[in-house]
């Protein structure tokens, strides 16, 4: 129930529901932005580890 002017009214399902969505689709943008940097930022530095010629990188390229 939402109170308006008029008093209590229901709250229409619909909007209810749109709004939802636009909230997990917000949330879910916000998280694959933050995981596609984190997974470039992993790259990068698994490239650097491996062009310094650390063992354990190198073993992991066969």
């Amino acid at each position: 129930m939402v109170t308006s002017l008029f008093g209590p009214v229901a709250a229409p399902d619909l909007l209810v529901a749109v709004v939802a969505l636009v909230v997990v689709l917000l949330v879910a943008r916000l998280a694959l932005r933050v995981a596609f940097k984190v997974a470039l930022v992993a790259l990068v530095a698994l490239v650097v580890l491996w062009m310094a010629g650390v063992p354990e990188v190198a073993a992991l390229f066969p």
